[in-house]
């Protein structure tokens, strides 16, 4: 979907460039309640609901939200052709730094840090924060924090961050 995705090192951080994933607003009467009710934000209602190609994005206006969500993976994985993201503003003063959280759920599994779902959620809060550079944080348990730089001619997404292995292996000659 990405095509070439390009990786530049410097020191202990790597920068990938994307291509944006613009989203479009639809109404929240669109959005089937069932997945709303899945993210487990309890009464809290979403602010706005946008798409993008296979996504899903409920923008909502606290943190505390975000990061205290629990979810039903059973009904998002009857959704598993949308990738459903959750991110609202950063509060204002944290001491991190961040300007957006967003935790990202696709077929009822939590990604614990998802760059490419950032191409959607980046160019949303830059619009709305007018800056194109902008710290977000991946509320996931193991949470990461991403640095985020919006070319808007270029029509990409710079992310910045450190790296953890989750798998390595080996082949072998038979």
């Amino acid at each position: 979907q990405y095509g070439n995705i390009t990786v530049k090192r410097e020191h202990s951080h790597y920068t990938m460039v994307f291509p944006l994933s613009l989203s479009e607003e639809v109404e929240l009467s669109s959005v089937p309640q069932e997945v709303v009710n899945a993210v487990g934000v309890g009464s809290s209602k979403p602010t706005g609901a946008h798409k993008a190609p296979n996504c899903l994005m409920l923008t909502y206006g606290d943190e505390a939200i975000i990061r205290s969500a629990s979810v039903n993976a059973a009904v998002l994985r009857q959704f598993d052709t949308w990738r459903v993201i959750i991110t609202a503003p950063a509060d204002v003063g944290n001491d991190a730094g961040n300007d957006t959280v967003s935790r990202v759920f696709h077929g009822g599994t939590e990604d614990a840090v998802c760059g490419s779902a950032h191409c959607t959620v980046a160019p949303f809060w830059a619009r709305k924060m007018s800056k194109n550079t902008l710290v977000g944080y991946a509320a996931s348990p193991r949470g990461g924090t991403l640095g985020l730089r919006v070319d808007w001619d270029a029509s990409m997404l710079h992310i910045t961050g450190t790296a953890v292995t989750v798998l390595s292996g080996s082949v072998r000659d038979c």
